[in-house]
């Protein structure tokens, strides 16, 4: 139903508005009366008329003047205007003229042709807002598909009868794979596309905006690709009603958020493993406390077995202790994640570990090999990256060998000259230590292998991988200057060969830092020992006791205190356990130094291999549990020989 015409009569006379008014009853007209101008044009900015009857002769101001404020006013601009007046002279026809008023009527007037005149002005002026809006919303309409055809998001809009899919933008290609044309012919493309898991939700989503229980929508959602790629889809929309309130139509965006997903989701993942390793951490601390006295005991039992049956027996005992020990230093290993420093290290014993964790997880079919000679070049890395970056390569060698085949480590040092280098991409000349990991897999088709080193790309099937196993290789082996070649065959396999600069000066594979003098024995030096584990505290004791030291120990930091006051002055070295309950090594460590400042101290723990900074100001040197004799004995005289001598020395008593 079309709203009637509002129409402002504006004359300081009440009897010429009422006449004007009898003149438009009945003619479906909405008439407003104000008696000066001041109130019209405050009664037009609230409600702008159709059309305005003004008086010329008004006090206060005049028709001109509301006229011109009303042509200033760029809402009531186009608002058209006739002047009633009784002046009839050619200087007042021309002042409203200049004043911009559309028309000029003089009393006493033809009611006939001022009926003829309102309703021909007012029809025109509903023609000409009519054009406005269609030219405004064609404007609006070219700015929204230039919007939308540009744009990265979908926009889409859909009617209900018939059901199709009226307008989708172009961006839809890089979403679901198709040009838009196809969703134009058959609407059901969009929602086969959706992941069979999410189609419920989606169709509950719509048939909820349908039924009214909902105006406006937002569904997540996963788009297979023909290509077999999925994307996530954000989705929002109304629907949107006619006349009678019914919705006809529904329009939307949906937006790529596949990055922002899996972003979310590589946080929780990274705060799981955190977790885990939180909680390996404290699991690999308690089995090396448990450990420590096995590996201790080894030796000392050593000495009083003779017979050739029981010898055997310790070394099973021995063996199988070690053994548990490389699976928890493993497990540390876990939970330290990337973090550690780097250091001069022989690569071959990173190596074993993976290989030995490989073959004790991957699947039988799998056959691990290695071939690792003893003169391997050391490199400077960090040891936890490179067990990531090897077991990173072992575990995709395993998964493109679902029917079983062959894994094969092999290390070689590997002098590149220029020419050589030259044939390699970043590779630079020089000394490198040569690492390959080669299965006898499926290999790596061309349009893959140009993409394997991206980020969340991956070939394996939806929710079997998170694609970031090769790029984390790349990145680490960049970080240490190194670089990687890639060799594959589809159908027999692949081999990844990690190169790594080899430490500067080195001339042969020897162990980094081997120690093969025995350490000298003890002097009498007196030793506190503090540990809450009593089986070590007594082996600890026990060991350094047959090697020339005096020991005192203490089962916890208060009893380490009392038995260190009296003897502040002889004891020479504390070797304490980092984590005690109450009073734990660290906080044991500065009370003792509150009474000898040069007081050296070792501190053991099963829990990691490194000092945190703020325990290091308290810490001479680090013993990683479980340990042997040897290691134990060789870190005590040294860190003796290290310390300054002391004061005094006087004779335990």
């Amino acid at each position: 139903m079309n709203t009637p015409a509002t129409i402002f009569l504006v004359d300081d006379v009440a009897a010429n508005r009422d006449t004007l008014r009898e003149l438009l009853d009945g003619q479906g007209y909405q008439v407003v009366e104000a008696a000066d101008g001041p109130t019209a044009l405050q009664l037009a900015a609230e409600t702008p008329p159709d059309l305005v009857l003004l008086d010329v002769m008004m006090p206060g101001m005049d028709g001109y003047e509301v006229c011109r404020r009303l042509r200033a006013d760029a809402r009531l601009a186009e608002v058209p205007v006739i002047m009633v007046t009784a002046l009839d002279d050619q200087a007042s026809r021309l002042a409203g003229l200049e004043a911009d008023a559309d028309d000029f009527i003089t009393k006493p007037f033809n009611r006939a042709e001022l009926r003829a005149r309102v309703h021909t002005i007012t029809r025109l002026n509903r023609y000409r807002r009519l054009l406005d809006a269609e030219q405004k919303l064609r404007d609006s309409e070219a700015r929204f598909h230039q919007l939308a055809e540009h744009s990265n998001e979908v926009f889409w809009f859909v009617t209900l009868r018939p059901e199709k899919i009226a307008y989708v933008s172009p961006a839809v290609e890089k979403i679901w794979g198709l040009p838009a044309e196809q969703f134009y012919e058959d609407a059901r493309r969009w929602l086969k596309a959706i992941h069979p898991d999410e189609q419920p939700v989606v169709r509950a989503t719509f048939d909820a905006v349908l039924a009214g229980a909902s105006a406006r929508f937002e569904v997540e959602y996963r788009v297979v690709r023909p290509d077999g790629a999925v994307r996530w889809v954000l989705d929002t929309g109304t629907g949107i009603r006619n006349g009678r309130g019914e919705i006809v139509s529904i329009g939307g965006v949906a937006r790529d958020i596949t990055e922002r997903k899996e972003a979310g989701e590589l946080m929780l993942r990274a705060q799981r493993l955190e977790n885990i390793g939180m909680l390996a951490a404290g699991i690999a601390h308690d089995f090396n406390n448990a450990l420590a006295p096995i590996i201790m005991a080894g030796p000392l039992v050593r000495q009083h077995v003779s017979n050739s049956s029981g010898l055997s027996l310790l070394d099973m005992m021995e063996k199988s202790a070690e053994r548990s020990a490389g699976l928890v230093r493993q497990l540390l290993s876990f939970a330290r994640g990337a973090s550690g420093q780097s250091q001069l290290l022989q690569v071959r014993h990173v190596l074993q570990e993976v290989i030995d964790l490989a073959g004790a997880t991957f699947p039988k079919s799998i056959r691990v090999e290695s071939h690792l000679p003893g003169d391997l070049w050391p490199v400077q890395a960090n040891p936890t990256q490179l067990h990531q970056i090897f077991l990173n390569l072992c575990v995709n060698a395993r998964d493109a060998m679902p029917q079983g085949g062959n894994l094969t480590l092999t290390a070689a040092n590997r002098a590149l000259d220029a020419a050589a280098a030259a044939g390699i991409a970043g590779a630079q000349p020089g000394a490198f230590l040569a690492i390959e990991v080669r299965d006898t897999g499926t290999g790596i088709p061309p349009e893959v292998l140009a993409r394997i080193w991206e980020p969340f790309y991956t070939t394996m099937g939806e929710g079997t991988g998170t694609g970031l196993g090769l790029s984390t290789v790349h990145g680490i082996v960049q970080n240490h200057r190194g670089f990687v070649t890639v060799q594959t065959r589809v159908g027999h396999g692949t081999a990844f060969t990690v190169y790594l600069p080899a430490a500067e000066g080195a001339t042969g594979g020897g162990e980094p830092g081997a120690r093969a003098v025995q350490p000298r024995r003890g002097e009498g030096e007196l030793i506190l020992v503090v540990d809450d584990e009593e089986p070590v505290r007594l082996l600890t004791a026990s060991i350094l006791t047959g090697h020339g030291y005096r020991v005192v120990t203490a089962r916890d930091g208060a009893e380490a205190i009392a038995v260190f006051a009296p003897r502040a002055a002889e004891v020479r070295l504390l070797l304490t356990d980092s984590d005690m309950p109450m009073l734990g090594g660290p906080a044991l460590a500065a009370a003792l130094r509150r009474l000898k400042p040069a007081l050296p101290v070792v501190s053991m723990s099963g829990a990691d291999s490194r000092v945190s900074a703020a325990h290091q100001e308290f810490t001479t040197a680090f013993l990683a549990k479980p340990f042997q004799a040897e290691a134990l004995l060789s870190l005590v005289r040294r860190t003796l020989d290290e310390a300054r001598p002391p004061v005094s020395s006087q004779p335990a008593t």
